[in-house]
């Protein structure tokens, strides 16, 4: 593993504590005004690890940044009614997970959201002509995930690791200076702007006061939503809502009113309408059977 990146970024990051000692500055009131919660966050039993009005900061931070790491517009539409573009996206999203699956790699589940949130910017961007052969998307898929583990992670994997990794899922070996020109291309596409915010993000907002089963079933859901590609319809707060709706009346029912209300108090009208669409889908998809 190596210990320090060389893709040094100068986004500010926003990675929770236990007890954190700082508030989110907005860039304009009116930007504020647009997620400011007007009712008291202190009844709710969630935040007992974190003090209400700081966790709020970063809840709102969270909402005013997503729209700034989402895919390109018309990628959806795209995605749904082109089978390269769909079928390269599951192959994509295939080797992220399965390379990361286990506990070799040692990657964090947000390390493997930001992969796929980089795979998607990226295939947003490519040519509606581009065809993609299988090797192209190993390789696209090694350089967001190797790119991901630089940034969430304090010790990442080399190339070396993730070249064995995907020898025991594919035949093809890269050199590491193909991995090193994707990743560089990868970052280029992405104007550098890593600090993504998925649905993963929200959740682990709240890791430290949901219950281990409760903690993994959302987490289990939120992975198979990615697989899915009506969930790029919503943004990332409403699919991590939607989720925490379902896995907490599923395993934990007697918290669902306290847990969805402390989110309700926090999104907007709108948001709320597309989170009771979100839901049903959550619902009605085999993503709910356990």
């Amino acid at each position: 593993m190596e210990s320090c990146s060389s893709l040094l970024c100068y986004e500010k990051l926003f990675t929770p504590s236990p007890e954190p000692s700082f508030s989110v500055q907005f860039e304009d009131r009116e930007e504020e005004e647009e997620v400011r919660c007007h009712c008291s966050l202190e009844e709710f039993s969630v935040l007992r690890y974190w003090h209400a009005e700081e966790f709020s900061n970063f809840f709102q931070n969270y909402l005013r940044r997503e729209h700034k790491y989402a895919a390109l517009d018309g990628y959806i539409e795209r995605v749904q009614s082109s089978d390269e573009l769909s079928t390269a996206r599951f192959r994509g999203l295939q080797w992220i997970l399965l390379v990361s699956a286990g506990q070799r790699l040692g990657l964090t589940h947000k390390t493997i959201f930001a992969a796929v949130n980089y795979l998607d910017r990226f295939l947003s961007a490519s040519r509606p002509s581009r065809k993609w052969e299988i090797w192209m998307v190993e390789l696209l898929s090694i350089a967001c995930l190797s790119i991901a583990s630089k940034f969430e992670e304090v010790c990442y994997p080399s190339f070396d690791e993730f070249q064995q990794m995907k020898e025991q899922k594919s035949d093809r070996k890269f050199d590491p200076n193909a991995i090193k020109q994707m990743e560089f291309l990868v970052l280029k596409v992405l104007d550098w702007k890593l600090n993504c915010v998925t649905s993963y993000s929200y959740i682990e907002l709240l890791s430290a006061s949901l219950s281990a089963p409760l903690m993994a079933r959302i987490t289990d859901l939120l992975i198979h939503t990615l697989c899915d590609s009506k969930f790029l319809e919503h943004n990332p707060s409403v699919v991590a809502v939607s989720v925490l709706k379902y896995a907490a009346k599923e395993i934990a029912p007697m918290g669902l009113d306290v847990s969805f209300a402390f989110f309700e108090a926090l999104i907007s009208e709108e948001c709320k309408a597309k989170i009771d669409i979100c839901s049903k889908i959550v619902e009605d998809h085999n993503i709910v059977q356990i």
